[in-house]
């Protein structure tokens, strides 16, 4: 059994990632959070939203960030957080507002107009959190 009862309550805004050894449960958690992986027993709320009775209202409230996700190689850091914003279904404001806070918080100002392909390894992994972080994210699983 890779996971039995679990409670987790994440703060929203926050980033939280899953540490264990192997086979502790730590995808199959993801898995059954994000609504990958419907659970034989229990429940996930996302910001109050059940995950299985209105799935695509609690996925609006949920950002999830999988190890080895390819990055759009030809746009640039910027370009690729903004779509990812769009992607949510958020407003044009609401996503150049989102995505300069963003670029600020992750301090990727800099490597804002870098092609994803030129980016560091270290800008590669932040660009992809602010990729999740644009619907206030309820965890990330980097």
């Amino acid at each position: 059994m890779a996971v039995d009862r679990i409670n987790l309550g994440i703060p929203t805004g926050s980033f939280y990632g899953l540490v264990g050894r192997n086979g502790a449960g730590k995808t199959t958690t993801i898995s059954m959070v994000s609504g990958m992986l419907q659970p034989t027993e229990g429940m996930a709320f996302i910001n109050g939203v059940d995950m299985w009775q209105a799935p695509l209202e609690a996925k609006k409230h949920l950002g999830v960030l999988p190890d080895g996700v390819h990055l759009f190689d030809r746009l640039t850091g910027e370009q690729l957080i903004t779509y990812s914003g769009y992607l949510h279904g958020l407003d044009k404001a609401t996503v150049a507002e989102r995505t300069a806070d963003l670029l600020r918080a992750m301090d990727l100002t800099e490597a804002a107009g870098t092609n994803c392909r030129r980016l560091l390894r270290r800008y590669d992994e932040e660009n992809r959190a602010c990729c999740r972080a644009h619907p206030r994210p309820f965890c990330a699983y980097p």
